[in-house]
């Protein structure tokens, strides 16, 4: 409780310490801003086996592989002494369709902004997280603090629960090489909402738009968009200890509680097909309410 007054209270003095002044008149702008998002997201995976592929590349494929020992007597896809098990099979293999609900709520304050346009638009903002799937439930908090454009730090954490329906699992203990003492040699033990999964991250993004340095006419047509991320993250189940692998979220089931450290990159262009002045309005205020916009963009991505 004492972290979280502590952490409050240096909110506030950021975003009192950091009021937005116009150049020309003495006048103060709305320095908070406040903001929420709903985003559904799915996937289709089309049937395919992941352990085979061509320069890294899984093709469509829905042929059953059984890599038993009935089926692979030569033991060349399993071990002797593996029970091995029968992989694809059916229209959607060993994937199929995912879907998850994402919900956040952000406050947003100026952080030691100053009057020059690489330090005018910096932010400070504590944003609050909810994610929902067919089989868990996720909350937490992050904070992100931009200190220039180009530069974004975020470090957050999430608790999140798995259960399991009929067609997906959202938490097991994968015991395929049976090491967990005292349960049987199954590949899968089912363990709905068997103890939370804490999660928390840090990373760093540098992100730009070679837009922002070209002249006012030229803008519209010049957003090419790159993007780094480097991430620090950690997971962990109390109820299992770091050599234990466990399945999340329907996942491949090779999940151990540690570190783990990603980075993608990504460049693109940015097509701007139709822009509505009243979208570039929207930034600048505290609620935004409903709106209707026209703005519509497309961005292609390698």
């Amino acid at each position: 409780m004492k972290k979280m007054i502590l952490v409050s209270l240096l909110f506030v003095c950021l975003f009192v310490n950091s009021e937005d002044l116009t150049s020309d008149s003495n006048v103060r702008k709305n320095p908070m801003k406040f903001r929420g998002s709903v985003f559904m997201g799915m996937v289709f995976y089309p049937g395919h086996h992941e352990n085979i592929a061509d320069n890294h590349f899984s093709s469509f494929n829905t042929d059953k592989r059984d890599y038993t020992d009935e089926g692979d007597s030569t033991f060349k896809h399993h071990e002797n002494g593996d029970p091995g098990r029968v992989w694809g099979g059916g229209a959607f293999a060993t994937h199929g369709i995912e879907g998850k609900l994402f919900a956040n709520f952000s406050m947003i304050a100026p952080f030691l902004a100053f009057d020059h346009f690489l330090l005018k638009d910096n932010t400070i903002a504590v944003t609050f997280k909810v994610g929902i799937s067919p089989v868990s439930t996720g909350f937490g908090t992050e904070l992100t603090i931009t200190p220039i454009p180009f530069l974004v730090f975020s470090s957050g954490f999430m608790i999140s629960f798995g259960y399991n329906i009929p067609i997906a699992v959202g938490f097991a203990r994968n015991n395929y090489s049976g090491m967990i003492l005292g349960e049987s040699k199954n590949l899968l033990i089912q363990d709905s909402l068997y103890g939370p999964v804490f999660s928390n991250w840090f990373n760093v993004t540098f992100q730009f738009d070679v837009a922002a340095l070209m002249p006012a006419s030229y803008k519209r047509w010049s957003h090419i968009v790159m993007r780094a991320k480097g991430e620090m993250f950690h997971r962990m189940v109390p109820n299992l200890d770091s050599n234990t692998p466990y399945v999340f979220e329907n996942d491949n089931g090779e999940n151990y509680n540690g570190w783990y450290l990603y980075f993608d990159s990504m460049i693109g262009y940015k097509i701007s097909i139709i822009e509505d002045a009243k979208y570039e309005k929207l930034k600048d205020k505290m609620f935004i309410g409903s709106v209707s916009h026209n703005n519509f963009s497309l961005i292609l991505v390698s």
